[in-house]
């Protein structure tokens, strides 16, 4: 661990190998991008964008226009990698390579799964999504993913 008294000054930036841009569409998710694509472009590190598709919201969507639940998955799934294509190809003319992921469920629960499954350096995401409103509070995932992440989270206002 690094001293914190003294620290080596840059090294986080230095050492960043893998940075995950979890997307909803939002406006401060797209400003997340742009200081996460940015961080990569410095450093040659790779990006890994993740949207992930919240079950219960898709279920709770189907049961209010009674549609099947799988219809409905199917269209969030398919908007969701039409959104990753988009955040690749601002990635692509900044020249950072950028992996695509779509998940299922929890939100906060993927973002720190993938994390963890892909050695993260770096979380970089907006401080509310799609469903959060302008407040000066954290959305709910956001707070979530500071709490539980193992690795430092840069959050976009």
């Amino acid at each position: 661990m690094h001293d914190i008294l003294h620290p080596d000054h840059n090294r986080l930036i230095q050492d960043l190998r893998r940075v995950l841009l979890p997307v909803d569409g939002s406006d401060l998710s797209r400003r997340a991008a742009t200081v996460a694509i940015e961080l990569c472009r410095l450093t040659g590190a790779k990006l890994l964008v993740l949207h992930v598709v919240n079950l219960g919201m898709v279920q709770q969507i189907a049961t209010m226009i009674n549609e099947d639940a799988d219809m409905v998955l199917q269209r969030y799934i398919t908007q969701g990698l039409k959104l990753l294509e988009s955040f690749k190809a601002l990635a692509s003319e900044s020249e950072v390579e950028a992996e695509l992921l779509v998940e299922r469920g929890l939100p906060s629960d993927k973002i720190i799964q993938v994390a963890s499954a892909n050695d993260i350096d770096l979380i970089v995401m907006g401080a509310s999504g799609a469903t959060g409103g302008r407040s000066v509070s954290l959305g709910s995932s956001t707070e979530r993913v500071i709490r539980r992440s193992r690795c430092p989270v840069l959050v976009v206002k």
